[in-house]
């Protein structure tokens, strides 16, 4: 990432047009509603971070590139958090990542 950040004008120049804009979209939107309705939560965690990318990529593709470094470096430490969180939930479980391990006992779901 750092490296499309920092070679931005040239990111610019070649990626014009509406296909790209399109995939970026379609990015976000496919990750989001993977994630969605994803019960892992290796995989949520996973899918939210590729949805964030596409909206990394997408910001620098009209060059706003504080904010995509600003949004970049939020998202490294708020996502190395929540991995933080998720590995204790599943040490205190003694189970796997589904979410259906959480909501065994009376619907007990700590998030």
């Amino acid at each position: 990432m750092y490296v499309c950040i920092r070679f931005y004008v040239l990111f610019i120049g070649l990626f014009r047009g509406i296909f790209f804009i399109g995939s970026f979209v379609f990015t976000m939107f496919m990750a989001g509603l993977l994630a969605f309705f994803d019960l892992d939560m290796k995989k949520v965690v996973a899918f939210s971070t590729l949805s964030q990318l596409g909206f990394i990529i997408y910001g620098l593709f009209f060059g706003e590139v504080i904010f995509v470094f600003y949004h970049m470096g939020t998202h490294a430490l708020f996502k190395s958090t929540i991995f933080m969180i998720r590995g204790v939930l599943i040490f205190l479980k003694r189970g796997g990542g589904r979410i259906f391990v959480f909501m065994e006992e009376g619907g007990f779901l700590p998030f």
